[in-house]
This record gives C-alpha cells, structure tokens and sequence, in this order.
C-alpha cells in the first residue's frame, strides 16, 4: 500500500501516473465508483475500455450525476464506445435528491490476476486524475502484498449497485437511457458551474 498526493507536485503522485502503470500489462477487468465524470478525465480509459469490452473482459462502471453536473454526450460515447447493450459491460449513473453519490474508487483486475485498486479524493474528471486539484488517496496492490480479498471487495462494492438494482442508479444500455436522464435534469447538455465537491 503507498499513499499519493498531488500537492507533492510530482508525476508519480497522480492517479494517472498510477492509471498509467496499472493498465500498461493488459486488463482482465475494470471496475469504478466516480462521483463526478468528464470524458477528459476518462481519456486515458478509452483505449482499455474499447478493448476490454470487445475482448469480454468485465467493466462496471458508476457515475455520478450530482446536480446536472455529468454531461449526457459524454455518457453517450461511452455507450458507442463500449457498445451497449453487452452482457459483460455495465454502466450506470447515480443521482439522488438529497445526496451526492461521491465516491472515488478505481480498481483493475490485470491479465495475469494481479488487482490493484487507488481509493481518494479524485473524480474521474482532468483535473483529478492529472492532479491538477490537489488529490490524496491510498493505492493497493497485490504485488505488493496488499490484502486480495480487500481488493475483491471494491469489485463486490461496485457490482453490487447493478445486481441489486439500488436506489438511485440508473442502468445505462442505450442512448434512450441517457435521454430520459436529460429529460429528467439528471444530466444535463453542457457543463455546470462548479460546485462543491466537483472535480
């Protein structure tokens, strides 16, 4: 386990230096829990994404959507990008009335069963994961003898929100979803000023 923080203003001290590394090696499974979401922040995804998801490899992924502050065409190239609806891909979005759905949980599952998981302060947005905001978090590793079955209860953590249908998610498999969303105000059609907790 080793903790990272952009205040450090080094490289190593960002979750994309770790994202980097951690996706270099090839990717049985993604899993994310993301509070806030720009296709910015997700860039250095994309490439991984694309080919786990035409390689069956698991992906669940949960954004948030706090205030109308997610983006519906960013959520829509996701659904083109990872093609939905798949059996083994998953993308829900998050919002409540009265709460902000506000983790930030990044974890991978590499080709050779290794896990490593950043658990912090960074939202899946530039600013964050480039640590541009100041961002601190705690990175887990297996080969670095981190515990596995802590590692495998963030996948449990996340996976749970679609298998039990919680309240607030909702199951994104086509662009039909994400217009209700922005019918709804749940996502909105270009970026919000900021807001607390964003980023």
């Amino acid at each position: 386990m080793r903790y990272i923080d952009s205040s450090v203003t080094q490289p190593d001290q960002t979750v994309a230096f770790w994202m980097q590394g951690a996706l270099a090696e090839g990717v049985d499974s993604f899993h994310c829990q993301a509070g806030y979401f720009t296709l910015e922040g997700a860039s250095l995804l994309v490439p991984v994404l694309r080919q786990c998801a035409e390689d069956g490899a698991n992906i669940h992924l949960l954004l948030g959507a706090n205030h109308g502050s997610t983006i519906a065409s960013h959520v829509s190239y996701l659904v083109g990008l990872l093609d939905l609806p798949r059996t083994h891909v998953a993308l829900g979005v998050v919002a409540f009335d009265d709460a902000l759905f506000h983790p930030k949980v990044y974890h991978v599952t590499r080709a050779d069963g290794s896990q490593t998981a950043y658990v912090g302060s960074a939202n899946l947005t530039g600013p964050g994961i480039a640590g541009r905001n100041v961002e601190a978090g705690l990175v887990l590793d297996t080969r670095a003898g981190d515990d596995g079955d802590v590692l495998r209860q963030i996948v449990r953590h996340v996976e749970r929100w679609f298998v039990e249908e919680l309240p607030g998610l909702t199951r994104i498999g086509s662009v039909v979803d994400i217009d209700i969303l922005l019918a709804s105000n749940i996502l909105s059609v270009r970026s919000q000023p900021y807001s607390t907790g964003s980023g």
